[in-house]
């Protein structure tokens, strides 16, 4: 009796501890539930796909019956659908033909409906993926559809997919053509050839060769071409009927209708209010392709009521091709040439669908006496500078050009490393009468080697003038390399290589060097300078070439005898067609070796340069004829300068620019 009271009580605790385990699971399901509510704030959905289609064998090129597949929402949130396709190593066996379901909004407890296709191109099992992107989780739902392709017992043909290339919309491509090869025992005969799909219209027939009896192991053709009508993606079926009563054989066709897009950012440029017979600086009008083809621009016009009042630098923009997402850049100035509202149009003549494009220009001249300035200096770059010592200044000139008097208030730095430059000046709290100038000295004294760069604040009233300009220069800690050369009776600095070139003799100080070159002058027959020739980049002629990079430009040249080196000059074409205007100089530096490195990017526009032999005393000799230069237009500048003077490189003479 006490055992059975025993096992009885055991019993008994066994269940009541069953019970509380499944109440506190009952409880912690609720509360995770009602907290899973709370915490997603909205009920979730759930994809579910239909039964999975059964498309069995079929023949190779032939189409199966079409299949649909539901895809069903079974939670209890909206599911947001956004596209289906089909994927794998044999998706293109595979189609999709009706589908509701791109781009829906499905509701819990509905569905949208996929139909599918089966037209295998090769023999065996053949598999895909239908994937399904929507909003419920990160990963696609996906369903696998199969098939068996089967061989044929009548013909082939090779290749069974036809893919072109991009073409622009409106326009024929070649022709490419399926091979078509008997393999039954008898006679085959194509009885009829024709294009079919939604798409049927992007597709011509071309050259046909099966028109007669094809015996076992003959050949012909089908060709087709591309025309596609609009932009996208084109598919269709090239279908080939026989006299055997097999199922028709079916060719893919896929190809993509590309059209440029050309947009020019800004559409308006609007001027400031300028004096009559003044030029304001230049703005600049993006012209870019957005498109998938290329567009050709053509002739770059000033058209409208006052074209006369506008000046345009067509840089590398006229007679360019864009490929997709190139661009090229165009500048605009206004010099009014009388009173009140003035406007224009830049009329630029392209092939896209809605070319041609304007740029409209609009400006206000006027009689009232302003201020005006200008802001220029022969370079903005320090170039090489050995640290812990005093470059020779930069002499910034502030012209006041305007008809009223230009008010100058503080000249200090207000960006960069300012601590690496000095600045001197005549200019600061400042009243300058009309054409009057005054100057900013800058002197590069880099503390460590690196480029380093200096943004100085010029604050006056005129309203046709940048109220800042920056310099930049490279701080270089010399080393054994660096050292003095001495070299048919004149002492220069080159590293050793260099000098031993020009058939000279390295020493490790001036002094030196000068005492050498004292003692052997006359020793050596002077050598008369050579003519340069080979320079590159460029071309003689100021047409036919392309647009190339000058963010990091080397021009070089075949050696030549240059006892004393040589001089290279870079100029500037001034703006417009007017020959009679000479180019602006941008630099002139004289260099020991055949190339020369341009130590700042030079903005967009044609340039042109040349290369001198120097004699010991200094003479030139006859220089090369003149190279011609296109710059594109400049990529990820981090510091793009808004100066009115673009070149950043050294200059032996200080000349004010004609265009910004």
């Amino acid at each position: 009796m006490a055992e059975f009271r025993a096992r009885w009580v055991a019993i008994a605790a066994a269940r009541q501890d069953r019970v509380r385990i499944s109440s506190r699971r009952k409880y912690w399901f609720f509360v995770g539930s009602i907290l899973t509510v709370g915490i997603l704030g909205r009920p979730l959905p759930a994809l579910r796909f239909g039964p999975s289609p059964e498309f069995g064998e079929r023949v190779i090129g032939s189409r199966s019956s079409e299949y649909f597949v539901r895809i069903g929402n079974s939670g209890l949130g909206a599911l947001s659908i956004q596209n289906v396709r089909i994927t794998g190593e044999a998706a293109d066996d595979f189609s999709v033909s009706a589908n509701d379901c791109d781009h829906v909004a499905v509701r819990a407890g509905r569905g949208c409906i996929v139909g599918l296709f089966f037209a295998p191109h090769q023999e065996g099992n053949r598999s895909a993926r239908l994937v399904v992107g929507s909003d419920m989780g990160f990963l696609p739902g996906q369903l696998i559809v199969s098939g068996v392709g089967t061989a044929r017992a009548d013909f082939r043909v090779e290749p069974s997919i036809l893919a072109f290339r991009d073409q622009t919309v409106g326009s024929l491509s070649e022709e490419r053509a399926t091979e078509v090869s008997s393999i039954a025992r008898r006679s085959v005969r194509i009885l009829g050839a024709r294009i079919m799909d939604e798409a049927a219209e992007d597709f011509e027939l071309g050259t046909n060769t099966c028109t007669e009896p094809l015996q076992l192991g003959n050949k012909c053709a089908v060709g087709v071409r591309f025309h596609p009508r609009v932009a996208g993606e084109r598919n269709g079926r090239l279908e080939l009927r026989d006299d055997t009563g097999d199922a028709p054989h079916e060719i893919k066709l896929v190809g993509r209708g590309a059209t440029g897009d050309l947009f020019t950012d800004p559409e308006l440029v609007s001027f400031s209010a300028t004096q009559e017979g003044h030029r304001t600086g230049a703005e600049s009008v993006t012209v870019r392709n957005s498109g998938t083809a290329d567009v050709h621009v053509g002739s770059l016009t000033l058209a409208g009521e006052e074209p006369r009042d506008f000046l345009l630098d067509k840089g590398p923009c006229e007679s360019a091709s864009l490929r997709p997402n190139a661009a090229c850049q165009v500048r605009v100035q206004f010099q009014p040439a009388g009173v009140g509202q003035r406007t224009a149009t830049i009329s630029i003549a392209d092939d896209a669908p809605d070319g041609p494009h304007t740029v409209r220009l609009a400006g206000t001249g006027t009689d009232i006496e302003r201020a005006s300035a200008q802001i220029y200096a022969a370079t903005y770059s320090f170039g090489r500078q050995p640290v812990n010592t005093v470059s020779k200044p930069i002499s910034v000139i502030v012209v006041s050009r305007g008809s009223a008097p230009l008010r100058i208030g503080s000249i200090e730095f207000e960006g960069g490393t300012p601590r690496d430059f000095r600045l001197k000046t005549n200019c600061s709290f400042r009243t300058l009468q009309p054409k009057e100038q005054c100057k900013v000295d800058v002197s590069f004294t880099p503390a460590a080697a690196g480029e380093t760069r200096a943004q100085v604040g010029v604050l006056h009233d005129a309203s046709d003038a940048p109220k800042f300009f920056e310099l930049d220069g490279l701080g270089f800690v010399p080393t054994s390399e660096t050292s003095w050369c001495c070299a048919e009776g004149r002492f220069f600095e080159a590293d050793e290589g260099s000098c031993k070139s020009r058939g000279g003799r390295s020493y490790p100080d001036a002094v030196t060097a000068r005492k050498a070159c004292a003692s052997t002058t006359g020793t050596r027959p002077a050598l008369s300078p050579e003519t340069p020739s080979g320079l590159v980049p460029g071309s003689p002629l100021q047409t036919k070439f392309r647009a190339i990079a000058c963010e990091s430009l080397v021009l070089q040249w075949n050696p030549a005898t240059a006892p004393g080196g040589y001089l290279v000059s870079v100029s500037r074409p001034a703006l417009g067609t007017d020959t009679a205007v000479p180019p602006r100089l941008l630099f002139s530096s004289r260099v020991s070796t055949n190339e020369f490195h341009i130590p700042s990017p030079l903005e967009a526009g044609y340039y042109e340069w040349s290369v001198a032999s120097l004699g010991l005393s200094g003479e030139r000799s006859a220089a090369a004829a003149y190279n011609f230069i296109l710059c594109a237009p400049r990529t990820n500048a981090p510091w793009k300068s808004t100066i009115l003077s673009p070149a950043r490189v050294k200059a032996g003479a200080t000349v004010p620019p004609a265009i910004q």
